[in-house]
């Protein structure tokens, strides 16, 4: 990858010196044949060889759009054409680049689809007329999708039970989701004592500062700190006798 984006950056930033018979090519130094290869919308003399080419070429299909690649030598915007394609990269190069043309071609019409099978690659027009409807029948591998959807075809529904089924699971869905969510929340927060917030620790001590109401309590038992009963004027006592705070659980010194 690295040796091909050196040749590429080459290609592009190399000066390109007027070619004959025998002369260099501008990437690699070899002698260009006596009949060196010419794009056919380029009138600058040839300067790069056909190995180079088509290193030039397996990297720009692999960023660039297809109908967007130029002539690899310096300075030259030619765009390559199919026949280019055709006449100098290998044939493995020829039958990608061919089936990219294609490809855009096709997406081009309105009623064309692809295939939705996974590993199918293949697609063709799908007008929806009276015999057709709404089922795309893959005529490759057979695979039937349902075209209002973008789905596997829903075998024995209609699209609108189509549509009710799957909004019942949607909604299943998410009613769990709902009561996972309210579930962590009562096992892993506690409420103010006061405005019934929920409050979730992460870290620091038990005194916690309710954000909603600013009601200080104990993260444990919820006792108030403040008030005539409370931890700060009554001391520890004022925690819940099952709190680990309260006077009576505290080890004696």
């Amino acid at each position: 990858i690295l040796d091909r984006g050196l040749r590429e950056e080459r290609l592009l930033s190399t000066p390109r010196v007027p070619s004959a018979s025998g002369q260099q090519c501008s990437v690699c130094s070899e002698k260009l044949p006596y009949e060196p290869m010419r794009l056919s919308g380029c009138s600058h003399e040839p300067d790069v060889c056909q190995d180079c080419f088509q290193q030039y070429l397996a990297g720009r299909m692999d960023t660039t759009a297809w109908d967007r690649i130029v002539c690899p030598s310096a300075g030259c915007k030619t765009e390559i054409t199919h026949d280019d394609v055709k006449k100098f990269a290998s044939q493995e190069q020829f039958t990608r680049f061919d089936d990219l043309a294609m490809r855009s071609f096709l997406s081009a019409e309105s009623n064309f689809r692809y295939c939705l099978a996974e590993g199918c690659n293949s697609g063709q027009v799908h007008d929806g007329d009276a015999a057709q409807g709404n089922i795309f029948r893959c005529v490759a591998c057979g695979f039937r999708a349902c075209t209002v959807h973008n789905v596997a075809f829903h075998e024995h529904e209609t699209c609108a039970q189509y549509d009710v089924r799957v909004e019942k699971e949607a909604q299943s869905q998410r009613a769990g989701e709902d009561a996972q969510s309210s579930a962590y929340v009562a096992e892993n927060s506690v409420q103010c004592p006061v405005c019934t917030v929920q409050i979730q620790k992460t870290s620091g001590c038990d005194h916690m500062t309710c954000t909603r109401c600013q009601t200080d309590f104990c993260y444990i038992c919820r006792a108030l700190y403040r008030g005539p009963r409370g931890i700060w004027a009554s001391g520890n006592k004022a925690h819940r006798e099952s709190c680990k705070y309260h006077s009576d659980n505290l080890p004696s010194h």
